[in-house]
């Protein structure tokens, strides 16, 4: 039978004192060397993205923590072979809607995939479908908070993760 190696990343939190330095240094400091000869033999590696990928935006109000991460952080999923992440999360519009489409457009360029957040519903609750080695892995991103960032017909851009029942 045919298998496949995946490489689960967790939250993957690459703003604050991340995006501090990577605003300093390469991606390529920021990484242990042993963590990516270990992502490198997987055949798929998945990570939460536990931020949005923007310099625009601002803290999304009533909130503690806001997590955003300068553009340069898509070098470190680029160097760690992410082929996906997941966006449905508490975190992914902490600045704004147009952080999140930013961060769209930071992941298509380095051609890493996203699921569980859209420009709109379908988008959002899109499966992404990955490949390797002749097999498919169907992925899928819900959330059930913080409510205010659940996807919904009226409100396209802030479309992260899914309600119950709906």
């Amino acid at each position: 039978m045919q298998t496949i190696r995946l490489a689960l990343l967790g939250d993957t939190m690459l703003g604050r004192g991340v995006a501090e330095t990577l605003r300093e240094l390469p991606a390529s400091a920021l990484l242990d060397p042993a963590v990516v000869a270990l992502a490198a033999a997987a055949d798929l590696t998945l990570a939460n993205l536990e931020c949005c990928i923007s310099e625009r935006g601002d803290p999304f109000p009533g909130r503690v923590f806001h997590f955003r991460a300068p553009p340069q952080a898509v070098e470190v999923l680029a160097l760690l072979g992410v082929d996906c992440v997941t966006l449905a999360n508490n975190h992914a519009l902490d600045f704004g809607p147009q952080a999140l489409l930013d961060t769209f457009s930071f992941l298509e360029e380095a051609g890493i995939a996203w699921v569980g957040a859209g420009s709109d519903l379908e988008q959002a609750r899109q499966p992404v479908t990955l490949q390797a080695r002749g097999m498919r892995l169907a992925v899928v991103a819900l959330s059930d908070h913080p409510p205010e960032y659940a996807a919904e017909r009226d409100r396209p851009p802030e479309a992260v993760g899914d309600r119950p029942g709906d």
